[in-house]
């Protein structure tokens, strides 16, 4: 295979995500793009947002997304084998390939073309079956979802009136308040064997074609955002006698606290491949100071990965605020799905203030959907809930200033939420918005050094609304000239400097 020796400073991006909608992937490329690094980013999925100005591959197509500006660039196509090159030193592979591999031993290079037909014919057939498979299983799960969604409305008409006769009994007023378990304090399962984690994990072929597709580009460094690229970039490294960098977007080993069979199934795995690329990593950044530290201590790491805040761009010409009327709109953007606390949003919204309204912008998880449906028809409040159209990652802040509060409501129920920096909590504050966030220590801190916003107590109907019902027009107004003026600070602008001067010491110090 044919290697492509980029002249400049360079680097591959890696990310399990649509590289063009990914708020933080997309920052990391264009701020190397901007310090004159030759910039490949390698993701997957079709991208709402348009183009950045450096190339982007996409691994599940396979294409090119081409640069808005730079037309000349040293990579034109993904590296593809031709079947004469050496095979990329992968301890697996995945079925198709192995086949493949097995077929081309087997038969005499001038042999191969009696074959192909055959071979053709098979693929065609198998592809169909598969297809019909994919059909057949999609009908099957909507079908579940549609009793689950059923099921899930009985079930809470029935937990809402044993609350009603519970509150009839006691003799106190409002709803009764729902009990949330403490699942952080659940020990975590120890970690596999690296070697063996590292080698199942390669086998998935969504993992192996990240390689594939990035095989070919020879750079200084290779960065890995999430555990799950780090395998890969740590290989790639390895072959190309370079360097590879970690950024982690989430806790990893506790962000999924709350399915049942995460501990048991994921966190074994997480743990190995995580821990060895912390110590093998040149560079290890985070989104907060808290998972920095406590990751750094799980995994018996000296070095405490950097905190690189998840900050928005300057949004140039966004129009002045007008004073805020009597109707005010708490406003959420991000994915809608589990262990958000949308839900405990949705039924503290009777509580509300009749002035205040509910809005949600974002992608909805399919299987949260029945979950979403029974907490409105519970709460009674389709008129004052508002699910609003998705918008092109690039136009997020700008859809989001139309709005008046911005709320973040992430439970304690895993280190993950508790030491959550998310992108939304720093895209309010660059929108203007007055905050109403949970009480939790790292975005307590900044809403509290710049006065932003209203903390909420916990993640209950009761708290939420007692939280929104303290603003009133004039103490909005004031939260949202305090934002604009913390804008002027908390952006990528300023965080991206600290970041490029990470790799560019890194480079130095070679």
């Amino acid at each position: 295979m044919q290697v492509v020796a980029l002249s400049k400073k360079s680097i591959v991006i890696l990310s399990l995500s649509p590289i063009a909608d990914d708020p933080r992937v997309r920052r990391q490329g264009q701020a190397f793009h901007d310090a004159g690094w030759s910039v490949t980013a390698v993701g997957v999925g079709s991208s709402r947002s348009p183009a950045p100005d450096w190339r982007i591959i996409q691994a599940d197509a396979p294409s090119v997304m081409q640069p808005a500006q730079d037309a000349q660039s040293p990579v034109d196509t993904p590296p593809a084998d031709s079947g004469t090159s050496t095979p990329a030193p992968m301890r697996r592979r995945g079925p198709r390939t192995r086949l493949i591999e097995f077929g081309r031993a087997l038969i005499p290079p001038e042999k191969r073309h009696l074959f192909r037909p055959a071979v053709h014919l098979f693929f065609k057939i198998l592809t169909l079956v598969v297809r019909v498979f994919l059909f057949v299983k999609w009908k099957i799960v909507r079908l579940i979802e549609a009793i689950r969604g059923v099921v899930a409305l009985l079930r809470n008409i029935r937990q809402s009136s044993r609350s009603a006769a519970d509150k009839k009994d006691s003799g106190t007023g409002g709803p009764a308040k729902l009990s949330e378990p403490d699942l952080a304090l659940q020990p975590l399962p120890p970690p596999m064997d690296p070697d063996e984690a590292e080698a199942n994990y390669m086998d998935v072929w969504e993992i192996y074609r990240m390689y594939q597709a990035a095989h070919g580009i020879k750079a200084d460094f290779y960065l890995a955002n999430d555990w799950h690229m780090l395998p890969v970039a740590r290989q790639l490294a390895r072959e190309n006698n370079a360097r590879f960098a970690y950024d982690t977007h989430e806790y990893a080993v506790e962000e999924y606290r709350y399915k049942p069979d995460f501990l048991t199934t994921k966190v074994p795995m997480v743990r190995a491949i995580e821990a060895r690329g912390l110590r093998e990593a040149a560079i290890t950044t985070a989104v907060s100071a808290g998972i920095a530290r406590d990751m750094a201590a799980l995994h018996c790491v000296e070095r405490v990965p950097v905190e690189i805040r998840n900050v928005p761009n300057r949004v140039a010409n966004l129009p002045e605020p007008v004073p805020t009327r009597r109707r005010m709109r708490v406003y959420f953007h991000g994915i809608i799905t589990f262990d958000r606390g949308l839900e405990e949003c949705i039924r503290s919204v009777p509580l509300w203030r009749p002035e205040f309204v509910f809005q949600m912008r974002g992608p909805i998880r399919p299987e949260f959907m029945p979950t979403l449906k029974a907490a409105i028809i519970e709460a009674g409040v389709w008129d004052r809930v508002e699910i609003l159209p998705e918008v092109p990652m690039v136009e997020l802040v700008r859809a989001a200033a139309q709005a008046d509060i911005g709320i973040s409501t992430p439970p304690s129920t895993s280190k993950h939420n508790i030491y959550a920096l998310p992108n939304k909590f720093f895209e309010y504050i660059q929108a203007g918005l007055a905050m109403c966030v949970a009480d939790l220590p790292d975005m307590r801190r900044i809403m509290e050094h710049y006065d932003l916003g209203v903390p909420i107590s916990a993640v209950t109907p009761e708290a939420i609304a007692d939280a929104v019902n303290r603003f009133t027009p004039e103490l909005v107004d004031r939260y949202k000239a305090n934002a604009r003026k913390a804008a002027a600070e908390l952006n990528w602008e300023m965080e991206q400097k600290r970041f490029i001067a990470l790799y560019e010491d890194a480079i130095q110090a070679a």
